[in-house]
């Protein structure tokens, strides 16, 4: 598949606004980033996890004065509106609006370590800003191909519960610096730790390849196999066939 053009991703995505004195501490302890100096104005990426240290929901926030708006890259935009209304008490003076779409623009930055550039914000009916009239719109499987080639997991088959941000190549979304926030204790231990146990690879195959399908690996003319991952997003190539995603390997299994 070819992304070789400056390509746009333009899709309307998930939001909750939060509004009140305390929305930048509030966020502090529910999402895994460092927000108490972020600027107004300036996005900041993280994670929000469950207290077992796994990744619900990746964010993008941007603070306005005394309120944020918080888009949901990956994840239940239902579940964190119900986990982040449960957690607010009177006293943290913070209160949540309903959610809502908003339309979102990122270039699509090409073979690099550079999930996050060029990003804007618009209305629904509003015209491309003049920072990407040059460009392409990315085509749905395009933008599937880059998240996949990028290890960008924002598919249900990575969130909701199931890995931590480590195993999901999120380390630049987690502050290591950072005091208590939900999830804070496994992550603590995990640095500890030093390793991970499992690791998020891109793959591709000339044949269909299911999510949920069991990676099996063994040894040339031996009866004996091992589990050695699982593959937890699949999307199907229709330009030459066959299909490429995300799988789940564990580190023994390299």
């Amino acid at each position: 598949m070819s992304l070789d053009k400056k390509l746009l991703w333009d899709q309307d995505m998930p939001l909750v606004r939060l509004k009140g004195e305390g929305t930048r501490v509030f966020l502090q302890g529910q999402t895994t980033s460092d927000l108490l100096e972020v600027d107004d104005g300036c996005l900041v990426h993280s994670c929000w996890l469950n207290a077992a240290g796994r990744v619900k929901a990746i964010l993008e926030i941007q603070f306005r004065d005394n309120e944020a708006d918080v888009v949901v890259l990956g994840g239940g935009i239902d579940d964190l509106f119900v986990g982040f209304e449960k957690a607010i008490f009177p006293a943290d003076r913070v209160r949540l609006e309903p959610p809502r779409n908003i339309r979102r623009l990122q270039e699509l930055a090409l073979r690099t370590s550079k999930r996050f550039k060029n990003i804007a914000y618009i209305s629904s009916h509003e015209s491309l800003p003049s920072t990407f009239k040059e460009f392409d719109c990315a085509t749905i499987p395009q933008i599937e191909y880059w998240k996949m080639e990028n290890g960008f997991p924002l598919s249900l088959g990575e969130l909701g519960s199931k890995y931590n941000p480590f195993e999901l190549g999120l380390f630049d979304l987690v502050s290591l610096n950072k005091g208590c926030y939900l999830g804070q204790e496994i992550i603590a231990k995990l640095l500890k730790l030093g390793k991970v146990r499992q690791r998020l690879q891109f793959w591709k195959s000339d044949t269909n390849i299911s999510v949920g399908q069991k990676l099996i690996s063994g040894k040339p003319k031996s009866s004996l196999t091992q589990l050695c991952g699982v593959i937890t997003s699949s999307i199907r190539n229709l330009e030459v066939g066959g299909s490429f995603g995300l799988a789940m390997l564990k580190n023994s299994a390299s």
